[in-house]
């Protein structure tokens, strides 16, 4: 879920595309609605996000807003960034496509994948919608624990002497790596970035589209 030195698999792995049914309000374990976080997106012009959007001239763009710990729903927000290229034709769901990483921005695949897809039944029979899950792509807050001069200066450390002392500077390093990005980012946003929250965070978007079910590509992570 980072944007430098991100990780991506050379095996892609499509693992899911099937109905995932869900109902309209999903009940959390605090036994609260699901529906009172995400609201409907406000939607606008993709060139917020990727810039020239001419090649998907039907796009639209928007943010849904999320709670950073859905234990605190009143706390901090995070925003995801959504697009959606409406179905041109007869018209049987929604299809939500994830590329993985983890760290690359479904946006930005949704985007290269509706202008390839244009005169497809994918594209005439599905909204295509890409969302980029918390921390990653177009969504905020970012998850950057790193600037690039910090990064570069990572990798010019050793990190292959396994003698004592070679262990401690490893370990050494990684600590400030780790403390950087506690002090940078917060522990509450770090706490909550992983599976079971991007998980979540897809069920609100979900439900901010009005969908009782959607259809699932993964790839990668």
């Amino acid at each position: 879920m980072w944007r430098v030195g991100r990780w991506s698999t050379v095996l892609l792995a499509i693992f899911l595309m099937s109905a995932i049914a869900c109902p309209a309000a999903w009940a959390s374990p605090e036994g609260e609605s699901i529906q009172q976080y995400g609201q409907p997106p406000l939607w606008g012009s993709c060139e917020q996000f990727i810039g020239d959007a001419t090649r998907i001239p039907t796009a639209q763009c928007g943010t849904v807003s999320v709670p950073v710990d859905y234990a605190k729903p009143e706390g901090a927000q995070a925003q995801l960034a959504v697009i959606r290229i409406p179905a041109s034709g007869d018209r049987i769901g929604v299809l939500v496509v994830n590329p993985g990483g983890p760290g690359a921005s479904a946006v930005d695949t949704v985007a290269s994948m509706g202008a390839s897809l244009a005169d497809t039944d994918i594209m005439r029979r599905f909204d295509l919608v890409g969302v980029d899950p918390r921390g990653v792509g177009h969504s905020t807050p970012e998850l950057r624990c790193r600037t690039d001069a910090e990064f570069d200066a990572f990798r010019r450390e050793p990190m292959a002497d396994y003698s004592p002392e070679g262990v401690a500077h490893i370990e050494a390093v990684w600590r400030q790596v780790v403390d950087a990005c506690a002090q940078r980012m917060g522990s509450e946003f770090l706490a909550n970035v992983g599976t079971a929250s991007s998980a979540r965070d897809m069920d609100v978007v979900r439900a901010a589209l009005g969908e009782n079910q959607i259809n699932y590509l993964g790839f990668s992570y």
